[in-house]
């Protein structure tokens, strides 16, 4: 390992690696938290799901990443058009409220009109 300068190298280190065995991590089967909140800082967590040669894992990761960040905003958007759809509801209500006065009143008018 080293920096190289102009045509030669200005600093290097002996470097050595030897295989260590895996570490016990002791997480629990469906348990998802290692993988969504511990993986983006935890260099050995994502090393060692790169060496599993499965790109469909490290998609399903990744889509899970995706969509922890997404839910809560979803709930927020959702809970924000429940609350519009509630407050048309309610002015929809009131519309036909009044309306419904209205064609009463008329109705009584005509009647009136008619008799006179």
């Amino acid at each position: 390992m080293g920096i190289e300068g102009l045509g030669h190298p200005q600093f290097t280190q002996a470097m050595y690696a030897t295989p260590k065995s895996p570490v016990e991590a002791g997480v629990e089967d469906h348990d998802l938290d290692p993988f969504i909140y511990d993986c983006p800082f935890n260099f050995t967590f994502k090393q060692a799901l790169q060496h599993v040669g499965n790109p469909g894992m490290l998609a399903e990761v990744a889509r899970l990443h995706t969509l922890v960040i997404r839910i809560p905003i979803y709930l927020e958007l959702a809970q924000s058009i429940q609350e519009l759809s509630t407050a048309v509801h309610q002015f929809q209500k009131r519309f036909n409220d009044v309306t419904g006065q209205m064609v009463i009143h008329f109705e009584a008018t005509k009647k009136r009109l008619e008799a006179t």
